[in-house]
């Protein structure tokens, strides 16, 4: 039930009564300009759409983030450890060990755009793996290695784990009449 009009008596029955009643009053009915009001809305649903474009590459970004993070602490743990604070022989050359960290983080950055994939990713978080199995240091605190083996070890889980984001693809149609399919006849 409608609440009571300030102004217009409650024992006012009909339309034409009621209609009298806020013509007395001095109300005035509101002009709506229906246009006015497509405008607005449809600048509203605009502005939505926006914002929900907006959250939905944030979720993506926020998905690509930990192979991009993960890479880039794996180069650096092998820098640290290559630097010869956790070696003890700084002598040994680590650069194709860097290069390959370096591959990486190249491989992560291709691997989240649009139609990219994390096989070349995880190759060479492998070969990363394998690389730093030959450069073992042996017992020890060796704690930067140790942190370049676990990230090396996530990297490939990562990658494997990485869904391919999809391509945005074309207008899919033709500009042809759908064909006919005669009775009796076999189709498939």
């Amino acid at each position: 039930m409608s609440e009571p009009i300030e102004g217009v008596p409650v024992e006012a029955q009909s339309e034409a009564e009621l209609g009298a009643a806020l013509a007395a009053s001095g109300a005035s009915a509101v002009d709506t300009d229906v246009n006015e009001l497509l405008k607005q809305l449809l600048a509203t649903q605009a502005s939505l759409q926006a914002q929900v474009d907006a959250l939905q590459a944030e979720k993506a970004q926020a998905k690509a983030e930990p192979v991009k993070a993960t890479a880039e602490a794996l180069k650096n743990a092998i820098l640290e450890h290559a630097s010869g604070k956790t070696t003890g022989n700084p002598s040994i050359d680590h650069s194709a060990l860097i290069s390959l960290a370096e591959d990486a983080i190249a491989a992560a950055a291709e691997a989240v755009l649009p139609g990219g994939t994390g096989v070349a990713l995880a190759g060479i978080a492998v070969r990363i793996e394998r690389a730093l199995t030959r450069f073992n240091p042996g017992p020890g605190d060796h704690h930067y290695f140790r942190a370049a083996q676990s990230q090396a070890a996530d990297l490939v889980d990562q990658a494997e784990n990485l869904a391919p984001v999809p391509a945005t693809a074309g207008a899919i149609g033709t500009d042809r009449a759908p064909a006919k399919v005669l009775a009796g006849s076999v189709v498939g």
